[in-house]
């Protein structure tokens, strides 16, 4: 047999009785195609996280409990694992979209720290970034609840999964807030004042962050 939650496991796991991780019925393909679960939960001692911790919550363990019984959570660990290409390319995406998002945020740094020698160039380098950004973090959301519901157990309860979240937002907000403040028709930001600067230090060190909290995930 073998268990749905594997290595750190807060409080349960789910011993699939026929011995694969998936359901019998969706297994082999056959019956009325209702995702039926075998799982059985099993109550485990208590770990080495602290209580008030928010990934050693009951209620968040209650909530992976129940993503990972649903239906379209069992229909992705069979899917991806018949085909396991499909689950590559998705974390391809993914990554891909991060990479979008990096380069264009660190463009518009090296412009904010005197690679654009102009205001105007400036602005217009931030005008042309935003819908790029704004199309791969679309990529990534989606491609991001998909990798959730086919790991619930290894994203959600995973200490670097809610800072990832967090510096993402962070960094988007402040890429808009430059974009606005570029484009402003008066005092708009220029380049190479001590303000464009601390900007430009503050969005590498933010992304940066949120990368390695992203590729933290799968070992916290």
């Amino acid at each position: 047999m073998r268990s749905l939650y594997s290595g750190r496991c807060p409080r349960y796991f789910c011993t699939w009785q026929n011995g694969v991780g998936l359901p019998r019925q969706l297994e082999n393909g056959g019956g009325s195609g209702k995702a039926t679960s075998s799982c059985e939960w099993t109550t485990l001692p208590p770990t080495r996280y602290s209580a008030w911790v928010y990934y050693d919550s009951p209620e968040l363990q209650d909530f992976v409990r129940w993503l990972a019984a649903t239906t379209p959570s069992i229909w992705l660990r069979a899917v991806s694992s018949s085909v396991p290409v499909l689950l590559v390319s998705v974390q391809t995406v993914h990554l891909l979209g991060m990479s979008v998002v990096i380069a264009a945020n660190g463009f518009v740094a090296i412009g904010l720290l005197g690679g654009l020698r102009s205001h105007d160039a400036l602005a217009s380098l931030t005008r042309k970034v935003i819908p790029w950004v704004g199309t791969a973090l679309a990529l990534m959301l989606v491609t991001g609840i998909m990798l959730i519901v086919r790991w619930p157990q290894r994203i959600l309860l995973s200490p670097a999964f809610v800072p990832k979240l967090v510096l993402v937002v962070c960094g988007t907000a402040l890429l808009f807030y430059i974009e606005r403040a570029t484009n402003r028709q008066q005092d708009g930001l220029k380049v190479r004042t001590p303000a464009a600067m601390a900007l430009a230090i503050l969005l590498v060190l933010t992304w940066t962050a949120a990368v390695i909290a992203g590729r933290w995930i799968p070992f916290a």
